[in-house]
């Protein structure tokens, strides 16, 4: 029986070994996962301020070969209560301050030309696409673009009134979060139906921009349950080598 045992042993101590790298593996996932970044939008320039008007989710994940940043904009209750027939998010502006030459990231691609006083405009179609991907469809990318009084920014994703959404989300390639300013952002949000009352006037108020003044920043930890599930795979590991000393014996 003693052969029996040894046997036994070696399958349990096989199994640890394959849990122990899924363990691992899990850590390293949730470390990337654990860059993960969510702010909002509170001030406009048509509506009240202080009001959280969108929500900004910002997540790094690695896929073995290149980093991205994942974004996730999406209205929240200030102005879904609001809503008309054709609601939701027509641009939103970020930047890339991490980014030193920011037209070589889209290889070319756009029309070439400047409209209005600012940057090249990119359709998701050409072979700039690859640096920002995901967007809804009739969506395009424009340089070094404006939003209201919000000012400038890198890079500004919009699009027609027909395709605008409550939730917007696309990736970024090939970059990290340290290049993406997690702070600040704009939003141009149209077909909702508000009065503004100043004095004895009433204005409606169908569309505006919206940003944020300050960073709220709220960064999500490791999840628990992977921690717990270590603690219990380390105890499991210390019976199993006692186990083993004691035959020995």
């Amino acid at each position: 029986m003693e052969w029996l045992r040894g046997l036994e042993f070696m399958v349990f101590k096989h199994i640890l070994k394959k849990t122990g790298l899924v363990f691992l593996s899990l850590i390293f996932m949730g470390a990337v996962q654990a860059t993960q970044y969510t702010n909002v939008m509170n001030q406009s320039n048509a509506l009240a301020d202080d009001v959280d008007y969108l929500s900004v989710t910002m997540n790094e994940r690695w896929d073995g070969s290149n980093y991205a940043v994942d974004l996730l904009i999406e209205t929240l209750a200030a102005l879904d209560n609001i809503a008309g027939s054709n609601y939701g998010i027509q641009a939103f502006g970020f930047n890339l301050p991490g980014i030193d030459d920011l037209s070589s990231r889209f290889g070319g691609g756009g029309d070439g030309k400047h409209h209005g006083k600012h940057g090249a405009h990119h359709n998701t179609g050409t072979t700039g696409s690859s640096f920002i991907t995901g967007l809804p469809s009739g969506w395009g990318i424009k340089e070094d673009s404006n939003m209201s009084e919000f000012g400038d920014f890198d890079i500004r994703v919009a699009g027609k009134g027909s395709s605008r959404t409550r939730q917007l989300s696309f990736t970024i390639n090939g970059v990290q979060m340290k290049d993406v300013d997690i702070y600040f952002f704009a939003a141009h949000v149209a077909g909702f139906n508000a009065i503004k009352q100043e004095g004895h006037h009433k204005d409606k108020i169908t569309s505006a921009f919206f940003g944020n003044d300050e960073p709220r920043i709220h960064a999500v930890p490791l999840p628990a349950s992977i921690w717990l599930f270590g603690a219990g795979l380390m105890g499991i590991v210390g019976v199993a080598r006692r186990r083993q000393l004691s035959q020995a014996k």
